[in-house]
């Protein structure tokens, strides 16, 4: 991401440099993000105050040179402390961090699966954060250690969406026409 003066922000009502893939609005409503690609960097990550869409200022994140495909803001994000966490092309998953003193930081980033990030969900309790991809499969990671639980194949084509109706049930749908129900059992697993 190159650092632009927030004079020379783009104006969210008018056409990007590049396509948008996913919008996110923060659980406050004070914060929207934009994310997607650019000719120039290869991605585009936008912040804006909500609801009266000022640019807020966006320092260089040392994050992937590939389009960004989808962002979601925590169900835990406060006015004091924010987590972002965006999904990339190359199939990488980012956190970011801010709080009203400071601008957003790469807090860490999640690696697994092989292909782009098609969508990201919380539990409500956002003790499990979900990511679908390309490679046809849904990865669940704990949101205290943010290592793999488990990793939820059956898609034979791309998994374009993921969301969570409880902490124990998710639902998934893709590009092979299926939509499938995922449940925690009794031991923990997910089937």
């Amino acid at each position: 991401i190159t650092l632009i003066a927030s004079s020379e922000l783009p104006d969210p009502l008018q056409p990007q440099p590049g396509p948008l893939w996913s919008v996110a609005l923060h659980p406050s409503n004070t914060e929207l993000c934009c994310v997607g690609s650019s000719p120039i960097t290869g991605h585009q990550i936008n912040l804006y105050s909500f609801p009266s869409l000022d640019p807020l200022p966006l320092p260089h994140l040392d994050i992937s040179k590939r389009t960004l495909r989808c962002c979601l803001y925590s169900p835990l994000s406060s006015l004091t402390s924010t987590l972002l966490v965006v999904g990339s092309f190359s199939g990488s998953i980012y956190l970011l961090q801010s709080s009203p003193s400071s601008p957003p930081s790469l807090l860490q980033t999640l690696e697994g699966q092989e292909s782009e990030i098609k969508s990201l969900s919380y539990t409500p309790t956002a003790d499990i954060l979900a990511s679908s991809s390309r490679d046809k499969t849904v990865w669940l990671w704990d949101t205290e250690t943010y290592e793999p639980l488990s990793i939820l194949t059956g898609h034979t084509g791309d998994v374009k969406c993921c969301k969570f109706l409880s902490n124990t049930k998710i639902f998934s749908a893709g590009y092979d026409g299926l939509f499938k129900v995922w449940e925690e059992d009794e031991d923990g697993d997910w089937r």
